[in-house]
């Protein structure tokens, strides 16, 4: 085994401790499900499909369910490339690919309009019951980053449009074109390796905690994913409220609110943002979608366990 894993990926922390994996191997080996040499017996080519299912299997009772999913994670595209004619055939069986294309699309249509998303080739699991834990993380981080993209876009939109030309709007436009250009994965490593890795202030991986148990700790992993989603967004909110809002201060009804006396708060938070606010509100709910593809590439990122898996 030690021939097998480099030593930095023994201390590496987004891989499982080099002395969990030691210690499963041994248990495995005790029992006699795999010899000492890994991965011959344990993944390699030379194992069958079967075997590779015999070890996840045993890996989950003995408590090492990460190392489960993993003991044939790879073993499709092994047997694949250099297997036998026997493996590939057990392997294609197990994989439902004797079947014709329109016989495989339409199975898995059927089961798809009855609510049967199917399994997980590597951990057997089903995908229902995957997404009936991940989705609701998903959602609530989509759901946080559109609020606080919001919260922070409509003040600087607001106040931009009223300071059009200053000194103050010239560097927020400057500092929003500057975001539009970074893609959020971008964001999520540079926040990743700065925030979490270096400076160690917030979570880079974590299952979430539910915000009904704990709300500071779920908020405390959630910030970094939300940071990461929310820069993006905030650039395009922030210029379309702007621009609706430099037309809307250029109407007559502004000028005879002005005439009136009203204060210039109450003239730009109550008569001119309203009307201003319909693109706004428009994009941000045709955004959902691009939220839902940021979320998954977010995820991926910082590690998430959310509906990416």
């Amino acid at each position: 085994l030690e021939a097998t894993l480099a030593p930095e990926d023994r201390n590496c922390p987004t891989r499982l401790p080099y002395a969990k994996v030691m210690a499963w191997h041994r248990k495995l080996f005790e029992r006699g499900i795999i010899a000492p040499a890994w991965p011959a017996q344990w993944g390699g080519m030379g194992a069958s499909f079967s075997r590779q299912v015999l070890i996840a299997d045993e890996l989950a009772r003995i408590g090492a369910p990460e190392l489960s999913g993993q003991a044939i994670n790879h073993i499709g595209p092994i047997l694949i490339r250099f297997g036998t004619a026997e493996q590939k055939a057990e392997l294609r069986a197990d994989l439902g690919l004797n079947e014709s294309t329109v016989q495989q699309y339409g199975k898995w249509l059927g089961n798809f309009a009855q609510g049967d998303f199917g399994q997980y080739y590597d951990s057997k699991q089903s995908v229902n019951t995957v997404l009936k834990q991940s989705l609701p993380v998903s959602l609530e981080l989509m759901i946080y980053a559109q609020i606080w993209a919001l919260l922070i876009a409509i003040p600087l939109g607001v106040t931009t449009a009223y300071r059009k030309g200053s000194r103050y709007d010239r560097s927020a436009n400057a500092t929003m074109f500057a975001l539009l250009a970074l893609p959020n994965f971008v964001v999520a490593l540079l926040l990743a390796i700065y925030v979490g890795a270096k400076w160690q202030i917030l979570p880079t991986q974590s299952n979430v905690i539910p915000f009904p148990l704990n709300p500071l700790d779920n908020w405390r992993y959630m910030l970094m994913p939300v940071m990461a989603l929310t820069v993006g967004q905030i650039a395009v909110y922030m210029r379309l409220l702007r621009s609706d809002m430099i037309a809307t201060l250029q109407e007559d009804f502004i000028t005879t609110a002005k005439a009136k006396g009203i204060p210039t708060r109450r003239i730009l938070w109550r008569h001119a943002l309203r009307p201003s606010s319909l693109t706004l509100l428009t994009v941000a709910g045709l955004n959902v979608g691009a939220l839902i593809g940021g979320a998954l590439v977010v995820e991926n990122a910082l590690i998430f366990a959310c509906a990416r898996r």
